[in-house]
């Protein structure tokens, strides 16, 4: 019996988003080819991989067995495709970067104009990720490259880091807000009447995590630092915001910051990669990133806002 990598990726796919008609667009293929594939796999392999009930489908336990062997096959041949890629002049095929939400982009196009035109063969790709996620993202090699990564490097992962900064955190909230009139220091009990605006962290293996809850509050859930600053100058919610992504809405009036019994402390952030990779790409954005000054554009404050 042969396994064929492309069912690999779709089982991995189709669970990931738990919908053939998701994974179908994530792939470029149309529905019935996504069943047809993942139909014809579990007549091969003898068991069902997914319970097709409901408007989700759900791994079975062999499909959860499964998908976890699926996982280290694939992350294995990106490995050894990097390898002999790297082997072979030293410049790799493709650099994807996942940049933290929390990180000002403008400095993205002047980095990837300059990647463009020092490595025109790269195929160069980014994606934005959400607290752990951009942890998870590196782990699960789904990117090469980490940047704003916050707080610790995870125990046991063989990576390299490079200090970005710190987040500081601001509380705010619309100046027609009810909680706009307090001058004081807001409580929980005060805090927790009001949603809160979040962005939903984006890891999948990795445990999720809230920048800022309190306990029984309500919750809305955007899908970006820029919805989210949106959201909060409506008066739709209360939360913290890195207050270089805020400070122009702050200083237009749009916002009031406010002093809250627990404020959020500084959040540390850092470019990751893993070590064995030692492309030429790599290198040259490392070395970019190596600059002060321009590791200082990721944490500026951005009018965009």
């Amino acid at each position: 019996m042969i396994i064929q990598t492309e069912a690999l990726r779709v089982v991995e796919t189709v669970a990931r988003y738990r919908s053939f008609t998701a994974a179908a667009e994530r792939l470029h293929k149309v529905p019935s080819a996504i069943s047809y594939t993942v139909r014809k796999l579990e007549e091969n392999i003898g068991t069902q991989l997914f319970n097709r009930e409901g408007k989700q489908v759900e791994l079975t336990v062999e499909g959860h067995y499964f998908l976890e062997r699926a996982r280290e096959i694939l992350r294995d041949l990106e490995t050894l495709q990097s390898d002999i890629s790297q082997l072979h002049g030293g410049v790799e095929q493709q650099l994807r970067v996942g940049l933290n939400n929390l990180l000002n982009d403008e400095p993205l196009a002047e980095l990837a104009a300059d990647l463009q035109q020092r490595f025109p063969a790269c195929q160069q790709s980014y994606r934005t990720e959400v607290y752990n996620g951009v942890w998870d993202a590196l782990l699960d090699r789904r990117v090469d490259l980490a940047l704003g990564a916050p707080n610790a490097l995870p125990q046991g992962a063989d990576l390299r880091c490079l200090p970005m900064g710190e987040v500081h955190w601001d509380f705010v909230l619309s100046p027609r807000h009810p909680l706009a009139a307090c001058d004081g220091v807001l409580g929980s009990r005060e805090l927790a009447v009001y949603p809160a605006i979040s962005v939903m962290d984006t890891a999948m293996s990795l445990s999720k995590k809230e920048t800022w809850l309190i306990k029984g509050q309500k919750v809305i859930y955007v899908p970006d630092s820029a919805s989210k600053l949106k959201m909060l100058v409506a008066g739709v919610g209360v939360s913290f915001m890195p207050r270089h992504l805020c400070a122009g809405a702050l200083r237009r009036g749009q916002l009031v910051r406010r002093n809250v019994s627990s404020p959020k402390p500084p959040t540390p952030i850092m470019a990751a990669w893993h070590r064995r990779h030692r492309g030429k790409v790599l290198a040259a954005l490392v070395e970019r990133l190596s600059d002060p000054q321009f590791t200082a554009c990721w944490l500026s404050g951005s009018e965009a806002f």
